[in-house]
């Protein structure tokens, strides 16, 4: 990465986010009704995002962004997620048929249950019969079964950040986890066991390994200013009232090296299977990549 182009980007990266927001103030002092409700819900989390905004979460997927606009609260969404589907319907959809995204916090208020089955109908992998296939689980599915099931130890998800041309065609690092073990900030990404950028047909290096290289770049040319904008993230959720990992914020440190976290969705055992999970470990070993298998 060229220094100076992604120093300019880190320093406005970490400036966006202020732990004194208008949004973060009203949400502290008056927060709406379907505010409490969200956080009551088990199985849907939120998240804090750069510029001052918040996204909702349900299986991985983001359901709902609130803003503040003035001295209010406003939560906006995905029109069929509220039971809008005609695309011609000009309330909703432009004439290309692009969402508009709607107030949602009347909807969220009275018909939060019914806008849940909204956004699983529109996500399903169920088959006709209703069924769905445990190997083919979503990536986004897995990691908010993460995330709902160890709040106390997963600090932020979906870490979005523009970064040079250095790094080929692709303009944005996006790594899937932040957690924190032992008071130690640790950068997560997660994979299928069926993914094909694990493993190539021939045995060449398969584009994880550039990618979890990078992404190690990333993480040490910035390494002070990711401290920086996490322990703002921490105070944040702390003064909201979410769910926190417990971290000391004078020794906070931060792991260099991210983790590839492989999620085994295999339910059968072949030899292929066992030949392909051995092969992929083979070259994380030999370029030095820190992973974990997750059952």
């Amino acid at each position: 990465m060229q220094s100076s182009e992604s120093s300019t980007e880190s320093f406005q990266f970490v400036s966006a986010l202020t732990a004194d927001a208008p949004l973060f103030k009203l949400l502290q002092k008056n927060p709406p009704s379907w505010w409490n409700t969200l956080l009551a819900h088990k199985e849907l989390y939120v998240e804090i995002r750069k510029d001052n905004y918040i996204n909702v979460y349900y299986q991985g997927g983001s359901i709902a962004r609130i803003i503040a606009r003035k001295e209010s609260i406003r939560a906006t969404a995905h029109p069929r997620y509220m039971g809008h589907h005609d695309i011609t319907n000009r309330q909703f959809y432009s004439n290309t048929g692009t969402p508009i995204y709607t107030d949602c916090s009347e909807f969220m208020a009275n018909h939060l249950d019914e806008m849940l089955k909204n956004v699983e109908r529109a996500y399903s992998n169920k088959n006709n019969r209703g069924e769905t296939n445990p190997e083919k689980m979503s990536e986004k599915k897995i990691q908010g079964n993460l995330i709902i099931h160890d709040r106390k130890e997963y600090l932020d998800s979906e870490l979005e950040y523009p970064i040079s041309r250095a790094y080929g065609a692709n303009r944005f690092i996006r790594i899937d986890l932040i957690r924190v073990r032992d008071n130690r900030l640790q950068f997560v990404e997660l994979k299928r066991i069926q993914d094909n950028r694990l493993l190539n047909q021939d045995e060449s290096a398969p584009e994880i390994i550039t990618q979890m290289k990078s992404y190690s770049d990333f993480i040490q040319e910035n390494a002070d200013r990711l401290l920086s904008y996490y322990k703002t993230l921490y105070k944040i959720k702390r003064d909201l009232g979410l769910p926190t990992p417990v971290i000391d914020e004078e020794s906070l440190t931060l792991d260099t090296s991210p983790v590839l976290m492989i999620k085994n969705l295999y339910t059968k055992e072949t030899p292929q299977r066992r030949a392909r999970l051995s092969r992929i470990i083979s070259h994380l070993q030999q370029n030095a990549i820190t992973y974990e298998l997750c059952d």
